[in-house]
């Protein structure tokens, strides 16, 4: 929400795209923020928003879950035109 932060937000996503890098958002907590990072250029995000951190045997269960689509939120769901 502050126009300082989107500023550095946007500054940093310039500047990892234009040395060819991936850029993932660490910290995400709210749906606002995710909407405002794909609005800034960011595709990947991770953080209390999707889950708290869990055991190592949990977490691949969560991936193979989420690889079937059977547990990720429909508006999270990409159809193949938005990828």
């Amino acid at each position: 929400t502050d126009p300082g932060d989107a500023m550095m937000v946007q500054t940093i996503i310039g500047i990892a795209r234009n040395f060819g890098f991936e850029i993932i958002a660490e910290g995400v907590e709210e749906e606002g923020q995710i909407l405002a990072l794909i609005e800034l250029g960011c595709e990947m995000y991770q953080g209390y928003f999707f889950s708290p951190p869990v055991p190592l045997d949990e977490f691949e269960k969560l991936i193979c879950e989420w690889q079937n689509n059977s547990s990720i939120p429909k508006r999270f769901q990409q159809s193949k035109s938005d990828r």
